[in-house]
């Protein structure tokens, strides 16, 4: 049998059911054309689907998978979509093929990487296997709603709400996007699902359990995480901004972290001022002057996002304390530094709250003076509680 090599293979007669069953993944997939714009996918992890892929290249679909689907059923479902496509009545897409074309336009570029791996876990690990062969607008609500109610009776209710969400967003694009999806169905789901409890951010906010957090962090977290921890502690920044932080931000001369808009949440550049505390962090963990300042020592790329969350809980318990996560450093800086009345719209800068109006969104140096105080004197603060000893006096502002 003769094969054509190149980006594609494809074999030179017609497939047989013995040709299908015999052929074996490689390290990149490829595909084996059967007749008439119809072939084989053949894929790293040895899954195996069948593709119709018209000459013009338009309707180009993803028809179910081998051997769910055999070969004559591959070829009549082929017919029917040739006949179709002949008289212009194209059939809209697949989910695979349209999450594909959403996550391209939509997340890549846009979300840190740790968004998209998640984004992309979800889809992989409970939307495609189930309906990436369907066409999205064939779906109908009730074999959504039976997906979301499987995953809610594993005990995941959050998951199961994201998965409808991530359905409706692919969906939505789908409708804007030419019209190749018809509608959303996760919209009819409203009132079905189990409702998701609103948990606040684990926080403590009393002092002297503070105190006795941040003691045990630096006895039972390694030397390396706890740096990161008390970044985030001293900065008072989001956990992924943390974890991502990256060399070229910092602006040692002035003593200032630039976190670029692409960062940020609200897509907006922040300044944060660097206290003593943070600089002898930054130059403890200097061995580079370029990527990330807290890389997982494994991958080298930005810790997961549960590493923080794990090591926060473990110093919590060791110490017999309530939980605490990465984010509640937020809510406890913001509790605290308005008790000893710093000023509201300074605490609210530095978070990154920024109020309506054109000049507030762009003057990103706002109160940066008073933020620097602040931000020292809070970092003085919390090593006060850690070593039991006076608290700093605040500075007349």
């Amino acid at each position: 049998m003769k094969v054509k090599v190149g980006k594609e293979q494809a074999i030179s007669t017609a497939l047989t059911d013995t040709i299908v069953k015999d052929l074996k993944p490689r390290d990149k997939t490829y595909l084996v054309c059967d007749y008439d714009c119809l072939y084989l996918a053949v894929h790293p992890s040895g899954v195996k689907s069948w593709v119709y892929r018209p000459r013009d290249g338009r309707g180009k679909k993803t028809l179910g998978r081998y051997p769910g689907m055999k070969l004559k059923d591959a070829r009549r479902v082929r017919d029917e979509l040739a006949e179709k496509h002949q008289r212009g009545e194209d059939e809209g897409v697949t989910l695979r093929e349209l999450a594909a074309e959403w996550m391209k336009m939509k997340v890549l570029g846009t979300f840190a990487p740790g968004t998209v791996r998640l984004i992309q876990q979800r889809l992989d690990t409970y939307l495609l296997p189930r309906f990436g062969d369907r066409i999205v607008s064939e779906v109908t609500p009730v074999e959504l709603l039976d997906l979301c109610r499987q995953i809610e009776a594993q005990g995941k209710i959050e998951t199961a709400h994201r998965v409808k969400n991530l359905w409706g967003q692919i969906a939505r694009y789908g409708i804007a996007a030419g019209g190749t999806c018809s509608r959303d169905v996760s919209q009819d789901l409203a009132g079905a699902m189990r409702p998701l409890k609103s948990e606040h951010r684990a926080s403590i906010q009393d002092k002297k359990l503070l105190g006795a957090l941040l003691r045990s962090m630096a006895d039972n977290i390694t030397p390396r995480l706890n740096r990161l921890l008390m970044f985030q502690a001293y900065t008072f920044v989001r956990p992924t901004e943390a974890r991502c932080a990256r060399w070229e931000e910092i602006d040692f001369a002035e003593r200032l972290w630039r976190i670029p808009p692409e960062r940020m949440k609200m897509k907006r550049p922040h300044l944060v001022p660097l206290s003593d505390q943070t600089m002898a962090i930054l130059e403890a963990a200097r061995p580079k002057e370029s990527g990330l300042i807290f890389p997982s020592p494994e991958t080298g790329e930005a810790m997961s996002d549960m590493t923080p969350v794990m090591a926060l809980r473990r110093a919590c318990q060791k110490a017999k304390l309530p939980p605490m996560v990465p984010h509640g450093w937020r809510s406890a800086a913001s509790t605290l530094l308005n008790e000893y009345q710093w000023p509201a719209d300074a605490i609210e800068r530095q978070l990154a709250h920024v109020p309506g109006g054109v000049r507030a969104v762009y003057n990103y140096a706002q109160y940066l003076d008073t933020r620097r105080e602040m931000l020292q004197w809070w970092a003085d603060f919390l090593d006060a509680l850690r070593d039991g000893t006076a608290e700093p006096e605040k500075p007349q502002i």
